[in-house]
């Protein structure tokens, strides 16, 4: 029997969680892949997202479910989305958005019932967060009790002016921008909720990308350290390693 995986690429925004994404694809299984910042652009861009495109079909039954859980609540009622959701439609071919608007919050809340479907259909998903609040653990342990394997790639870098940079980079270039503040908010809270994720996933991958090249630092496996492929442990790291 096949087993399926999820597969979680995590750190502070502009760490280069995208670039990790694809060499892991290059090299790995990585299922059904969501990213929210995409899906964000898609449907900014069409007012739609094809089934074909996303790699699966939803329903509106498993749409309404995931919306009367409590911490989905708690999300609808924080950033105000219940008119929002009202225009989100689940056709034949397509999700589709009846509003012109189409907010970050939304997209993060779909996105969100995306992972929410998938795991209760115990399908292979890879999909990215900026890691930056305990109540994203709690799909990975809905995930174990489902039997899927967990996978923490985690990725960050040594200052939060590396990732500032390059998100204005980005952003020159069209890409998604970030407004600093945040950045560098969620930088230390993105770090330190690493720490207790290695009892949570059952393997844990660590990459440092302060230069050029991405490195591969450490490894956990079960909750116990496995391998230190790094000789020189960065600054933002020594915390957990020392």
């Amino acid at each position: 029997m096949p087993v399926n995986r999820l597969r979680i690429i995590a750190g502070p925004n502009g760490s280069g969680k995208t670039t990790l994404y694809f060499f892991l694809k290059e090299n790995l299984s990585t299922g059904i892949w969501l990213n929210a910042d995409e899906i964000l652009e898609l449907f900014k861009k069409k007012g739609f997202i094809e089934y074909l495109l996303l790699g699966f079909v939803s329903t509106v039954q498993s749409f309404k479910i995931f919306c009367r859980k409590k911490s989905s609540q708690q999300f609808i009622k924080a950033f105000g989305l219940t008119d929002d959701l009202s225009n989100i439609h689940f056709g034949d071919f397509a999700v589709t958005n009846s509003s012109k608007s189409f907010s970050n919050e939304l997209a993060a809340f779909l996105t969100g019932f995306f992972r929410y479907y998938l795991i209760q259909k115990r399908q292979s998903i890879t999909t990215e967060t900026v890691f930056s609040h305990e109540s994203k653990l709690t799909f990975v342990k809905q995930a174990r009790k489902k039997n899927l394997r967990t996978y923490l790639y985690f990725i960050a870098t040594s200052s939060t002016d590396i990732n500032i940079l390059r998100i204005h980079s980005r952003a020159y270039k069209g890409g998604h921008n970030v407004p600093e503040e945040k950045v560098k908010s969620r930088y230390s809270k993105s770090i330190l909720l690493l720490q207790k994720s290695s009892a949570v996933f059952d393997r844990v991958y660590i990459f440092d990308n302060s230069d050029k090249e991405i490195q591969l630092i450490a490894s956990y496996e079960n909750s116990q350290l496995e391998k230190v492929y790094a000789d020189v442990i960065p600054d933002w790291l020594n915390f957990l390693l020392k």
